[in-house]
């Protein structure tokens, strides 16, 4: 664990809550998806 992130745990800036593993694993699904879309779009020069 670097200092920094230790420093984080210290100060509060960073909690750990029950539900953060499988919060995790969604996020990970979700920005998979929208990076695939985004990658489409790009192919398509479907720019936003």
């Amino acid at each position: 664990m670097s200092q920094e992130f230790k420093k984080c745990l210290r100060q509060g800036k960073i909690k750990h809550f029950t539900p953060g593993p499988r919060l995790a694993h969604k996020e990970l699904r979700l920005a998979k998806e929208d990076l695939e879309t985004s990658l489409k779009s790009l192919s398509e020069n479907n720019y936003k």
